[in-house]
């Protein structure tokens, strides 16, 4: 089928770059807005579901797509394509399935670090090679939303909150993941989990491999402590 075509397809137009954004505001505006009528529903735990089931599936559909492209070469898939779900959206993104399937706080704690510095980050200054006719297009671009808005969700209508000890969990977390996990397969196998090789398209893409290490893990962190402080501010404030 030419929507799961390899090759990039159309021209990027105005729509194709501003959808993404209309899609991610929509979608957090309306669990926001009408988060206690949701709680409220029968049907809550239904819509978590779905939102969970629909995340999930469109990842695995990405597995099996890339499974494809790379001839069922295991090791291409696993570490060239790094499709070991090592970087922080990935992580993010099954965080947020267990975390809206089970309501785990501290899953729920560490997933929404990651996703509040994640999906920003990517959506905002990454890009995706290929176009609004494909599907890596929008599987780039929802994976990243629902992600996101899942722990937007979970935050706002089932009220589970991000607690002080929170911060040092997550950044722990992302340590051991980082340096225990990511950084020794990215030497053994020349792969780049976590962007700890090489941050693509960014500033500093040249830079040499142990800057690229602090600098992004210096980001990381920096991003977590602003999380930290919006989200125990809106717990204070009781916004939800």
């Amino acid at each position: 089928m030419v929507f799961f075509s390899f090759q990039r397809g159309i021209e990027d137009n105005l729509v194709s770059i501003i959808l993404p954004y209309v899609v991610w505001s929509v979608i957090v505006f309306l669990i926001i807005k009408y988060n206690t009528l949701i709680r409220l529903s029968k049907r809550e735990n239904v819509l978590r579901y779905s939102l969970a089931l629909f995340a999930a599936t469109l990842e695995i559909i990405f597995y099996v797509w890339q499974l494809i492209r790379t001839n069922f070469d295991m090791m291409d898939f696993l570490f060239k394509e790094t499709m070991i779900p090592l970087h922080v959206c990935a992580m993010a993104l099954w965080f947020s399935v267990y975390s809206a399937l089970t309501l785990n706080r501290k899953i729920f704690a560490i997933g929404l670090f990651l996703a509040m510095t994640g999906t920003p980050i990517t959506i905002i200054a990454g890009s995706v090679d290929y176009s609004l006719d494909r599907f890596r297009y929008w599987h780039f671009y929802l994976v990243h939303i629902f992600s996101f808005s899942i722990f937007i969700y979970l935050f706002f209508v089932n009220q589970l909150e991000i607690r002080c000890d929170d911060f040092k969990l997550a950044v722990r977390y992302l340590a051991l993941m980082a340096f225990c996990v990511a950084l020794p397969l990215n030497i053994i196998f020349g792969s780049n989990f976590m962007y700890l090789y090489n941050a693509y398209d960014s500033p500093i893409e040249n830079f040499p491999k142990i800057w690229t290490i602090f600098i992004m893990s210096g980001v990381a962190i920096g991003f977590f402590f602003i999380v930290n402080k919006i989200f125990l501010y809106l717990n204070k404030i009781k916004i939800h």
